[in-house]
């Protein structure tokens, strides 16, 4: 199939709890799982670089003169490596501080769409302003890229859930599982709305333009991302076409991604292997959601492609066999 005017994504089901969704709980888990292990991480390098650079002092100043001011000086860094350190432990506090509101809440109620307008961006933070029954909340969405903006701009609505009483909310839009922390925003919201391009295209173009940046900033330390590069290439090679789809067992890593192998069939009745080095378990779930997985151009075998979901921030590099 060639037409992209057919059901591309699903909604999400609006009668049982949002955390029902495996994907969603996937994902929520590992935001969880992660925070623990970052943290750690962190403490380990700052504490082991202020340890080296107080030994590295401690020689130093027993010298004199000039030896002893570059002393002096390393003291320096190394306390200000410390306080480096002790603030992204804090800013890692803060931005996880909705994950047990975030459990509560979808473990007990359903998404519900509400009209959504983006009227703010700024660095990690988007002002999503929803409307509801006719009253007006201003949410502070932390996540939102531009190609989700995009999604926003297109369909006109997020999905919901909260505002608790603590002022979190969970925020989802179409196409993705992803669970977006939300704080209700307390000040006035600014007048207007950003203006984001509607096109389904220009959305996959968004979104492969970002993961091509994730790319290149993990090049050095990651093999398997640099297909990635060739993503914004490959999405423009031809119209998407549809097939069905079943993912072999795959194992999400902690950023979210997984390797993974996907048998598709074509409508002809021809039969692939499609091996996603780094799907997004967004992606994968999507996969087992709707049974399919779309093409950029005409499925072949030898062939490396852009395959996932066109118009949504789904989308990863996979290799046909």
């Amino acid at each position: 199939m060639t037409d992209t005017d057919a059901e591309v994504v699903r909604a999400p089901a609006t009668d049982r709890p949002a955390l029902s969704d495996a994907t969603t709980a996937v994902l929520l888990r590992l935001r969880d799982s992660t925070r623990p292990k970052i943290a750690a991480i962190v403490l380990l390098v700052f504490s082991a670089l202020f340890v080296t650079l107080s030994s590295v002092v401690a020689r130093l100043l027993s010298g004199g003169g000039a030896i002893s001011a570059f002393g002096a000086l390393l003291s320096l860094a190394g306390a200000a490596l410390s306080w480096t350190g002790v603030m992204i432990l804090v800013r890692l506090r803060f931005a996880s501080r909705w994950i047990p509101s975030a459990h509560a809440q979808l473990g007990s109620s359903p998404w519900r769409p509400v009209t959504a307008r983006v009227v703010r961006t700024r660095a990690e933070m988007v002002t999503v302003e929803v409307e509801e029954n006719g009253a007006f909340t201003a949410l502070e969405v932390r996540g939102l890229r531009a190609a989700h903006r995009s999604v926003i701009g297109r369909t006109g609505e997020v999905w919901l859930v909260g505002p608790a009483a603590d002022g979190w909310a969970v925020v989802r839009i179409d196409g993705s599982h992803e669970p977006f922390p939300a704080r209700v925003r307390r000040k006035p919201v600014p007048p207007g709305a950003v203006s984001d391009p509607i096109d389904p295209a220009e959305t996959s173009r968004r979104w492969v333009r970002w993961l091509r940046s994730q790319a290149r900033r993990s090049l050095g330390l990651s093999r398997r991302r640099r297909g990635d590069l060739r993503l914004p290439e490959l999405v423009e090679a031809g119209e998407w076409t549809r097939a069905r789809a079943w993912a072999a067992p795959w194992i999400a890593r902690l950023d979210g991604t997984a390797e993974a192998t996907v048998t598709v069939q074509l409508d002809d009745g021809a039969t692939l292997t499609a091996s996603l080095p780094n799907a997004s378990v967004d992606l994968l779930g999507t996969v087992w959601e709707t049974g399919t997985l779309w093409f950029a151009g005409r499925p072949e075998a030898g062939k490396t492609m852009a395959a996932g979901f066109p118009g949504y921030p789904l989308l990863a590099v996979a290799r046909l066999t």
